[in-house]
């Protein structure tokens, strides 16, 4: 089907504007890109600027104890410059307590740079019960029984069956 002229110039209208929307979206990206080197060089210099007074000034001296404290991932110094450990949710990161990214839009802009972390909300952990183990290890007699050598479930047999066997075998 042949273009008319005025398809024609709908059709180049819009890969202009789609054309103009993806140029903004680069120059957005690379501002962004900018603005990050710079904070980053800003806290780079803070840090040089730090170590090279330390490293300079005569009258300040650094212990072995103090360089133990300095090197230990779980020690902080609080803003009225006491010394503590980190509680055990922030010296070790796992996948629960990491931050992660703000995502894009007015949230992140809002919250990106205000110095603090968002909460972390931990989960709720449960006893693990006697029915527990006992079904754990009926799980694994029942999936020995049912199963082949290379894992695959036998002919015939279901997850199903698995699970009939396994919740038999954890009542004896």
């Amino acid at each position: 089907m042949a273009r008319t002229p005025r398809r024609l110039d709908d059709y180049r209208r819009g890969q202009r504007e789609r054309e103009i929307e993806r140029e903004a979206f680069q120059r957005d990206r690379r501002y962004d890109e900018v603005q990050d080197r710079i904070v980053e060089d800003y806290l780079r210099q803070d840090r040089d600027e730090v170590l090279r007074t330390i490293i300079n000034d005569d009258m300040m001296t650094v212990s072995p104890e103090m360089v133990e404290i300095i090197n230990d991932p779980t020690v902080e110094m609080t803003a009225d410059m006491r010394v503590r450990r980190k509680p055990m949710s922030e010296s070790i990161p796992t996948s629960r307590n990491t931050r992660r990214p703000l995502g894009s839009g007015t949230f992140s802009s809002q919250f990106g740079m205000q110095g603090f972390d968002l909460p972390v909300r931990s989960r709720r952990t449960r006893k693990k019960s006697s029915n527990d183990t006992r079904m754990s290890k009926a799980l694994k007699q029942a999936n020995k029984r049912l199963r082949n050598k290379n894992g695959r479930l036998k002919k015939g047999k279901t997850m199903r069956d698995v699970m009939k066997l396994a919740h038999r075998l954890r009542k004896k």
